[in-house]
């Protein structure tokens, strides 16, 4: 019997391609079984499963838990890249997530920066830009003081960072985020690695920007 070809919207290959930990990476902890209707093309079913999940979490561990919290936060950023429901309840799912852990942890526990992160995609992928900057920004500054500027594991928020710069026209910054990119990725990937090339295709790419705007002054 022929094997139905399953085909990925963009988006969603986009949060189904995860690279290193949990602490690199936020959406490494959607849960296995969501994670393995999304990547078999079953949307819905991938969505109603993540919605059961924080329903089941809210009734087993109470609404201010950390269950809750991550359930929320795993099905913000769900709703983020498949474009499944309104940017208000992504955000709202999002910022439940910030507003439990900032009172069950620390100011700066990567905990907290990977929900800021998908508090940042909530705006990112409905493309208000301007909002996702800032929470890109604290979720790396708390990933920066919890590992070091260079380290592999802040590499995706670094990328998302300039990714958000780069689409408000803030192209000198963006330039600056980047090129730590690119050390980072050359450092971990190699100089020919496939997230070292993205990363400088993405420095050449807001450098053409920036001397287009300029031009245009």
């Amino acid at each position: 019997m022929e094997r139905r070809r399953i085909v990925i919207p963009v988006l969603l290959a986009a949060l189904l391609l995860v690279t290193g930990s949990i602490l690199a990476d936020p959406k490494k902890a959607i849960p296995e079984e969501v994670y393995r209707l999304l990547a078999e093309g079953k949307i819905p079913e991938g969505v109603l499963k993540a919605r059961s999940l924080l329903t089941q979490a809210e009734s087993e561990h109470g609404i201010d838990s950390l269950e809750v919290a991550d359930a929320a936060q795993n099905l913000s950023l769900i709703l983020s890249f498949v474009k499944v429901g309104d940017k208000a309840e992504r955000i709202a799912l999002a910022e439940r997530a910030v507003e439990t852990k900032r009172n069950l942890f620390a100011s700066r526990d990567p905990s907290l920066a990977a929900a800021l992160y998908v508090l940042g995609q909530a705006y990112y992928q409905a493309y208000d830009y301007p909002g996702s900057v800032q929470h890109f920004r604290n979720a790396l500054a708390i990933m920066d003081e919890y590992l070091g500027p260079h380290h592999p594991d802040v590499l995706v928020y670094v990328r998302e960072y300039g990714s958000a710069l780069h689409q408000t026209g803030n192209y000198k910054e963006a330039i600056i985020a980047f090129d730590r990119q690119a050390i980072i990725s050359r450092d971990t990937y190699g100089i020919d690695g496939g997230p070292t090339l993205d990363a400088l295709r993405n420095v050449a790419l807001a450098r053409m920007r920036m001397d287009e705007f300029f031009e245009a002054e």
